[in-house]
């Protein structure tokens, strides 16, 4: 009968991270709605991210921020996040135009 050579502890651990890691990555996509592998390819940077509807969301909380006193920094924003941060303020300076008249 041939001898069994055994696995080193760091072997194993190698091992039980190429399986545990993206199982957990394709997990975590799944739960957080996301596609894993355009996440993947996201992260590696095989494509560009694809914008969703869920950046109007982003900037009605970010406007919360901002007219609180925190700064935003609008040099990192592409024009169309630029557009609709700008129709949201707009949005929020007449509610508190026709708040004042009332």
């Amino acid at each position: 009968m041939a001898k069994r050579k055994n696995l080193t502890g760091f072997s194993r651990l190698i091992l039980a991270l190429l399986v545990i890691l993206p199982a957990a990555f394709v997990g975590a996509s799944y739960y957080n709605g996301e596609d894993p592998v355009q996440k993947f390819k996201e992260l590696a940077g095989w494509e560009q991210p694809r914008t969703t509807v869920s950046n109007s969301s982003s900037n009605r909380s970010s406007s919360g921020s901002a007219s609180t006193g925190g700064s935003t920094n609008y040099n990192n924003m592409s024009h169309s996040d630029l557009v609709t941060r700008i129709a949201v303020l707009e949005e929020q300076l007449a509610r508190c135009r026709a708040a004042d008249v009332e």
